[in-house]
């Protein structure tokens, strides 16, 4: 599974043309914790302010793993910035570093993202999956991990999906119409392959 996680990333990550990468690590208070323990706003906030991001930084291709008990086992992500300054896109590649309590954060720099206006703003995704009861979503936990997938971009076509459902004022609903629905989304899924399911939030044609 994790070997899928790196390949689907490597085929996302070329619509950058990368000119450097640095490293660097922030310190965080993350210890083992459970999805609606951890502060998912304060944490950005955090980072936001050290790494001198905008308000208006992206987010893309999150991945998040938690075993049965709900606990976080991975954690990684990628925002995205302009820099009005040096005319290129700033891409932070974060990944959550249990050993130290911290965030290990790559940098590269892009000339070109066609799908920036496209990408969900950051502050208001972990604003939104800060509010989500985990347990409402994943309720059967009956299998070793569950992973939690978010592309950041906006779906106009929830057709194609098998199990639609709708994130509402921190409230989890069944989509009666799939054809009615676009929005942001999160896919969820588990070791076996046989929980597969789509949460949209935010604008919602059904509403």
């Amino acid at each position: 599974m994790q070997h899928k996680r790196i390949k689907l990333l490597l085929v996302l990550l070329p619509i950058f043309i990368l000119t450097n990468c640095t490293v660097k690590n922030l310190e965080a208070n993350i210890r083992q914790i459970k999805f609606n323990d951890i502060k998912f706003v304060e944490d950005y906030n955090h980072i936001k302010k050290r790494l001198k991001l905008s308000d208006n930084t992206k987010l893309q291709n999150l991945f998040l793993t938690l075993n049965n008990d709900y606990y976080i086992t991975l954690l990684q992500y990628e925002l995205i910035d302009f820099d009005k300054i040096n005319d290129k896109y700033k891409i932070y590649h974060i990944s959550l570093i249990k050993k130290g309590n911290k965030y290990e954060i790559y940098t590269s720099e892009g000339n070109l993202c066609l799908q920036y206006d496209q990408l969900i703003d950051a502050k208001k995704f972990f604003h939104i999956i800060e509010n989500i009861d985990i347990t409402k979503i994943i309720n059967d936990n009956s299998s070793l991990y569950y992973d939690i997938y978010a592309t950041g971009k906006y779906d106009i076509d929830a057709t194609h999906s098998d199990k639609i459902y709708i994130i509402e004022k921190n409230e989890v609903r069944k989509a009666d119409y799939k054809a009615d629905i676009e929005g942001y989304y999160i896919d969820v899924t588990d070791d076996k392959s046989a929980y597969r399911r789509r949460y949209f939030f935010g604008k919602t044609l059904e509403e």
